[in-house]
């Protein structure tokens, strides 16, 4: 469904782009675009995630609470920051920019941090060697998320 639409906007953006546009109306035109693609990632990305959950029910792959722990904290940070880029878009303030630059610095930490703990339990048995890639792989798409939330906060908004 989300492929579908994406491909109608691209196609409208694309008739657009063959409009007479004054040089305002161009740079709105390219904001749509990068953000376009920047959300058809975020849906990739989301798809990816829930495959993995899917996974971890039908497979029977067991990962320890406080690895559920940590992908909640990481999705609840990602989540927050989804909300400040919405609010900029909305409002075309870019008011939050620093805010979700500096989250995203976090999320960055956390995948690290988060991919360690993950190892040292694997080590003391707490976690089984099956479920590194389920585990592995969600934390790396939410911080590739959080990249691409920052993306979007970075193009210029225009008024």
């Amino acid at each position: 469904m989300v492929l579908q639409r994406s491909e109608a906007i691209t196609d409208f953006l694309a008739k657009l782009n063959a409009c007479p546009l004054n040089n305002n109306e161009r740079v709105k035109l390219s904001y749509l675009q990068h953000v376009l693609s920047d959300v058809e990632r975020i849906c990739d990305l989301a798809d990816n995630i829930m495959r993995y959950c899917e996974t971890v029910k039908s497979s029977n792959i067991d990962l320890s609470q406080n690895a559920y722990e940590e992908i909640s904290t990481m999705y609840k940070s990602v989540k927050a920051m989804f909300e400040l880029t919405l609010q900029d878009m909305l409002t075309r303030s870019g008011n939050n920019k620093s805010k979700i630059d500096s989250m995203e610095n976090d999320i960055d930490n956390m995948r690290s941090n988060y991919i360690n703990n993950h190892i040292a339990r694997m080590n003391m048995g707490e976690c089984k060697p099956n479920s590194s890639g389920i585990y592995v792989n969600t934390i790396s798409n939410l911080e590739r998320t959080a990249d691409h939330l920052v993306f979007i906060s970075k193009y210029p908004m225009q008024r």
